[in-house]
């Protein structure tokens, strides 16, 4: 029976007389130390109605030394009120079997009303630096118990972890769903100022104890969501070419990875210096220009230059030239390879060089220029499909996780000798196919007679929850600047080539 100051302990803590008794809680005198007695707060472990184990709480503030022992040593190990993993209701999959980290945790849930509550019989600990990940079912240390009733455990279909909320808690929580199953496994959140169980019963009362239990959540598994739970990302956001008849096929887009190509000499290139200079100029953005084919200084500036004044350099006053300076040196960042190294400058350092200008700078477009002058290392015994396509979709992670617009510029291999003209598809990116599969928007450039002032724009891939469209608009030079084609001269092109 209990005695009166261990009543008084109890009830502090909201456990009831009456459910103390149900749970054969218990005082007994024992000796501690060189004859020293006090009397401790047990509980009684049983198996199969057989009692194998008593594990006892000191209450005495001036002994808190001696917290917890074992009495009656050397046997199995066993859950407090292992009965529980044998009820139908918690086999059924109607209840889950809550494990908590010490007794009364277990019993301030069944004093709330839930009996389906078991304790371990050991505390939780800190990780050691040689913890390792993995471990062996026939030598695991403090978790026998967990593989002497597999067979018992397989059956239950959830379990809820009502572990301590500290550091010891938490390692606990990851060691016991490395053995129980991620997918079985869920787990808890205290209210503000508790740390387990007992302290939500004494806190907040037994309701507050259910509500913890009840909307315990499933242990995250990577990549799998229900429905309440799906990641929302952020609404895709589109950015004006500057050019009216492309915009409606072809707009940047923020998160999405687009992919541009054409045959050499076809003037892509052009193209692309009118997107910078329409970013960084009329509308004011930070872009990153990753420059591996065109040397950025002298060249690719004067370019750019060009492309903002957007009118033929006999023309340009000094306003024109000020303009075109303020603009790039304001919003213009460029990635270039070291001249004087010998080091590679791959993959990975693009994206950390990105990374960097968009935390720093605001960067929100980023473009690669082209994707077949950079180092491209694979490791050991990939072949180069799969290094394609793991560059791809770590590129597309980039542009979600930072929300950018990242364009790479991919040159195609050279058409079969008299092959009848046609614009480049992503499928003739040298390589690999997965330039077609994974993009999010792809597009080619190209000129079908060389002589002539006028260049198609194809949209050949836009997937369908993308802003653009397949379809195709035209270009023209006139005063040193690319300008749309008229409606006219639009309506003409988009016969020819359907």
């Amino acid at each position: 029976m209990l005695s009166k100051e261990h009543e008084a302990f109890l009830k502090a803590r909201g456990i009831s007389a009456e459910t103390a008794q149900r749970c054969e809680l218990h005082s007994q005198e024992i000796t501690i130390s060189e004859g020293r007695k006090t009397v401790a707060l047990l509980a009684k472990f049983f198996r199969n109605n057989e009692l194998v184990a008593e594990q006892g709480r000191i209450t005495d503030p001036q002994l808190m030394e001696y917290q917890r022992f074992s009495w009656i040593p050397k046997q199995p190990q066993v859950f407090w009120n292992e009965e529980a993993i044998t009820d139908p209701n918690v086999l059924s999959g109607e209840n889950p079997l809550v494990i908590t980290e010490g007794v009364l945790d277990a019993v301030a849930a069944i004093e709330a009303g839930y009996p389906y509550a078991v304790s371990l019989p050991f505390g939780a600990t800190l990780p050691r630096k040689d913890d390792q990940d993995g471990f062996d079912p026939d030598n695991d240390g403090k978790f026998t118990l967990l593989w002497e009733l597999q067979d018992q455990l397989k059956k239950i279909k959830r379990f809820v972890l009502a572990v301590d909320g500290d550091e010891a808690g938490k390692n606990l929580y990851r060691q016991l769903v490395e053995r129980l199953g991620a997918e079985r496994c869920r787990f808890v959140s205290y209210p503000d100022g508790c740390k387990d169980l007992n302290d939500v019963l004494e806190q907040r009362g037994g309701r507050a104890v259910l509500r913890v239990i009840h909307e315990a959540k499933q242990h995250p598994i990577k990549g799998l969501y229900d429905y309440d739970h799906i990641p929302e990302y952020p609404e895709l956001e589109k950015l004006s070419t500057g050019f009216k008849h492309l915009d409606p096929l072809f707009p940047l887009v923020k998160g999405a990875l687009t992919v541009l190509t054409g045959w050499p000499n076809h003037g892509k290139t052009s193209l692309l210096e009118a997107l910078v200079a329409h970013q960084i100029g009329e509308q004011d953005r930070v872009l990153t220009l990753a420059s591996f084919e065109t040397p950025a200084k002298p060249q690719l500036i004067r370019q750019i230059a060009k492309a903002i004044i957007r009118k033929n350099k006999s023309k340009w006053t000094a306003e024109d030239k000020q303009r075109a300076h303020l603009a790039m040196k304001k919003n213009l960042k460029f990635i270039v390879a070291e001249q004087d190294s010998d080091d590679a400058f791959t993959l990975d350092d693009l994206l950390e060089a990105a990374r960097v200008s968009v935390v720093r700078d605001g960067a929100e477009i980023i473009i690669l220029d082209p994707w077949n002058d950079m180092d491209h290392p694979r490791h050991p015994n990939e072949t180069l499909t799969e290094y394609v396509s793991r560059a791809i979709r770590t590129t597309k992670r980039f542009a979600r996780q930072y929300n950018v617009a990242f364009i790479i510029v991919a040159h195609p291999s050279k058409p079969p000798f008299n092959a009848k003209p046609r614009p480049a598809s992503l499928y003739d990116i040298s390589d690999s196919a997965h330039w077609q599969n994974k993009a999010d928007l792809g597009g080619s450039y190209y000129r079908p007679n060389l002589r002539k002032n006028v260049a198609e724009f194809h949209c050949i891939k836009s997937r369908n929850w993308m802003p653009g469209r397949r379809g195709v608009c035209g270009f023209k030079f006139e005063d040193g600047a690319l300008i749309d084609l008229s409606e006219t001269e639009l309506e003409g092109l988009k016969g020819e080539v359907e």
